[in-house]
């Protein structure tokens, strides 16, 4: 099956326990915030998630109810917030001799993420089922929906968006969408910034 992801190059985050016999070090990405009805899985199993302070470790899964919203916060200060009645899951999360990695796999649902710039060499993605797309510090806007379409708004910087060996540069002001299965459209402009709604200054 073929995979979108948001590759997001640049120094990132890791968590303790997924690390490789060439990792150097741990890093952390915690829950900040809960609103509403989210669950993520502890020893395989869902747990919900009552209050903010847990962390997230590689191969977890989140879930959000309706109306409902989770934010977590990366040890260098990089936010994503997982919208309502989706699911994640933290596929890849570790750091390596050759740079840091993280994969957020993105079932369903809706991911805004505000990425601080990244250096060379390191990769972040959001992978669904259908592309890929790379970015060095960014504020971007995907979702999925039941029909496997990706959407992608960029609100800051620039968003590399492939699929079936084809690709875009979805600019800042502008979105692409890719159909299951297709190539990514052309891009074209945005005739409005999603309205994000934070616990607190997304710049804190």
């Amino acid at each position: 099956m073929k995979k979108i992801s948001l590759i997001i190059l640049g120094c990132l985050f890791l968590i303790p326990g997924s690390l490789t016999s060439n990792d150097t070090c741990g890093r952390t990405a915690s829950i900040r915030y809960v609103k509403g009805t989210a669950y993520r899985t502890i020893n395989g199993r869902w747990a919900q998630i009552y209050r903010p302070g847990s962390v997230l470790t590689q191969n977890d899964y989140l879930k959000t109810g309706s109306n409902s919203r989770v934010e977590l916060r990366f040890d260098d200060g990089s936010l994503v917030q997982i919208g309502s009645n989706s699911t994640i899951s933290l596929s890849q999360y570790n750091r390596t001799n050759t740079g840091r990695n993280a994969d957020i796999r993105l079932q369903n649902g809706s991911i805004y993420a505000n990425v601080r710039r990244l250096r060379r060499g390191h990769n972040f993605r959001v992978t669904t089922a259908s592309g890929v797309a790379g970015v060095r510090g960014t504020k971007f806007f995907v979702s999925l929906d039941q029909k496997k379409t990706m959407k992608v708004e960029v609100y800051k910087g620039k968003v590399e968006v492939s699929a079936k060996d084809a690709k875009v540069l979805v600019n800042k002001g502008q979105q692409t969408q890719v159909k299951y299965g297709n190539t990514p459209d052309k891009p074209n402009s945005l005739t409005s910034e999603r309205r994000i709604e934070w616990s607190q200054d997304e710049d804190e």
